[in-house]
């Protein structure tokens, strides 16, 4: 296989979004790790809530790779991601036992690794330039980000060996997070009261409450409304009507959905369209 073929079976991708983030999950045989380059996350790995943050190394596991929620508070995340596939994992580590060893013992589940502020940059720096280089490829492309794909391995081994992951409580009556926040993602214009997600999830609407406050900082009702503001935000640069937006968001009603946007953005709607229009 040459170095081409080989570099195909890499990955390096941007995951950009205001909501919910699902991360890819690495091939059979691969590995996965993922960079915030903005914002701050928390995701449910058995039963235990875990955050991760701009300066923490997310490693993937290699089934359904998880799905990450912003934090109370946080800014829309940025994530960036690699994926080396067995073959290429091989030919990388050809020239090191040790490191493949390595790279075999990793966990099978979704681990967060604390990075000191150097290396976290570092890395984001060169994972940043392998994506700009696979978008725009220039002269001596395979050699060059062959050489970025080793290097980028090299530091974060180094990073897994030198630091602890971060340990998480686990909690045997936890409400499936991580799947209450993907239900919630994709039915927000159905009921999603505290009561209809106890009947859906068999989990009591209190229990819900102080596991979904403890992982996003953020009530039901905070976070539901703060998902509908943001699919509201499409619809109004796209100039639909108000009172097309607010339904299609799952607003109630006018009054409800002008106040929430009002608190959330600090501008009524139509105020937020002109502004986004002039930057345009």
């Amino acid at each position: 296989m040459d170095i081409q073929d080989s570099l195909r079976l890499c990955r390096v991708a941007l995951f950009q979004g205001p909501g919910l983030v699902r991360l890819p999950a690495p091939e059979p045989g691969g590995y996965g790790f993922a960079l915030l380059r903005a914002g701050t996350g928390c995701f449910v790995r058995q039963g235990c809530t875990l955050r991760c943050g701009i300066n923490q190394l997310l490693l993937l596991p290699p089934r359904e790779g998880p799905l990450l929620a912003p934090c109370a508070g946080s800014p829309p995340l940025e994530v960036l991601t690699v994926q080396y596939g067995p073959s290429v994992l091989r030919r990388l580590t050809d020239a090191d036992p040790d490191m493949a060893v390595f790279l075999a013992g990793l966990p099978a589940q979704c681990e967060v690794v604390p990075l000191p502020d150097s290396l976290a940059m570092l890395l984001k720096q060169l994972t940043c330039e392998l994506l700009r280089q696979q978008e725009q490829p220039e002269f001596a492309d395979g050699i060059y980000r062959q050489g970025l794909l080793t290097l980028i391995a090299v530091l974060l081994a180094r990073a897994c060996r030198q630091a602890q992951p971060v340990e998480s409580t686990p909690d045997p009556g936890a409400v499936p997070l991580d799947a209450m926040l993907g239900y919630i993602g994709t039915h927000l214009t159905e009921d999603l009261s505290l009561e209809a997600l106890e009947k859906r999830f068999s989990v009591s609407r209190r229990h819900i409450q102080r596991r979904f406050k403890a992982a996003t900082g953020l009530t039901v009702h905070e976070y539901i409304i703060r998902m509908k503001l943001e699919r509201c935000k499409p619809y109004i640069l796209q100039g639909l009507p108000i009172s097309q937006v607010y339904r299609l968001a799952g607003f109630g009603g006018y009054n409800h959905f002008f106040r929430a946007f009002r608190k959330e953005f600090g501008m009524p709607p139509k105020e937020y369209y002109r502004q986004a229009a002039e930057k345009t």
